[in-house]
């Protein structure tokens, strides 16, 4: 009886034992389950790809009129310079597309017609037989050779006898273009006084005469400054309606400017968009202000229209896809 009751003492203090001392392991929260994951925040996800996609294209384009530093249109040549805007010639595929008869499908062709036409407008108070026209760019490959072979095709085109003169003696190309054999053509004329124009000159179409630039001289601007040169217009104003000089880029020599002094009727200059940087537009800018070149107009060349989609269908151009005009 003693022993079971010390058993039953000790058995009484170990759970007095085991109740008063604290659990390892508490509960302080509750744990909870949802359907909708914790990261990532779909609400900030969508912000974000909005805020993006409205900043990204915004900042693209910004960047790329900042960047873009070359004549698009008419407007930035107007900002620039107050010369007066002759017309504008259509960009092709080919850019050095010629013409050599009337097609009423040809968008190129009815953009000379209506350069043709403005020409005659601003010629209309001059009452001389003849008129000199001379054309000329501020740098090499704006399409002044293309446009003044164009340019006398379409005259000559209209009945209207023309001649063609080289005058671009550095680096001549009107006759490589038009397929003709080299021959004697303007230095020779200027350095050997025996020569006639008329043994020079030679037939390229109906009503379209050429001459070609001869021989490379090492003194172009020496030369052009000679009385021969005076003689030559005189004969191809007797004969001639219309007299296109296709002259050196006179943003990089003088000759231009000698040839055409005292002898224009009507000065083109020919800026091509998309190609000429506009901070170079200050050549022209002083030559017009400063009256180095007489009657000077500007052609835009190789302009980008928005026409109509009838007007394409006209000419059977096929209209580009939206998406393509838009990254145009």
């Amino acid at each position: 009886e003693t022993v079971y009751l010390y058993l039953l003492e000790k058995r009484e203090e170990n759970a007095i034992t085991l109740a008063v001392k604290s659990p390892n392991a508490k509960v302080i929260d509750t744990a909870y389950g949802s359907t909708i994951p914790v990261s990532p925040k779909r609400t900030l996800v969508y912000l974000v790809g909005i805020s993006m996609g409205l900043l990204v294209p915004f900042l693209l384009l910004n960047m790329s009129f900042l960047l873009d530093n070359k004549v698009n249109n008419t407007e930035d040549i107007e900002s620039v310079i107050s010369t007066p805007i002759l017309g504008d010639i259509p960009k092709s595929k080919n850019f050095k597309k010629f013409v050599f008869k009337n097609d009423d499908r040809n968008p190129l062709i009815d953009a000379l017609r209506s350069l043709r036409t403005n020409i005659d407008f601003v010629l209309s108070k001059n009452k001389s037989t003849s008129k000199n026209i001379f054309i000329s760019s501020t740098i090499e490959g704006e399409g002044k050779t293309s446009t003044s072979i164009n340019l006398a095709n379409v005259l000559a085109l209209s009945s209207k006898k023309v001649l063609l003169i080289e005058g671009d003696i550095r680096k001549p190309s009107i006759a490589k273009i038009l397929k003709l054999k080299i021959k004697k053509g303007l230095t020779n004329y200027l350095t050997d006084s025996s020569l006639k124009p008329e043994t020079l000159i030679e037939s390229v179409s109906l009503n379209l005469d050429f001459l070609q630039s001869g021989a490379i001289p090492p003194n172009p601007t020496e030369l052009i400054m000679n009385g021969r040169i005076d003689e030559l217009f005189e004969y191809a104003n007797q004969n001639y309606d219309y007299v296109i000089i296709d002259t050196t880029p006179v943003g990089l020599v003088t000759d231009g400017i000698l040839l055409s002094q005292n002898r224009t009727d009507l000065f083109i200059y020919i800026v091509r968009a998309n190609y000429l940087d506009k901070r170079m537009l200050k050549i022209p800018k002083k030559l017009y202000e400063t009256n180095q070149l007489d009657n000077m107009v500007i052609v835009l060349n190789s302009s980008v229209a928005n026409s109509p989609k009838s007007y394409g269908q006209m000419y059977g151009l096929k209209r580009k896809p939206w998406w393509k005009r838009l990254l145009a």
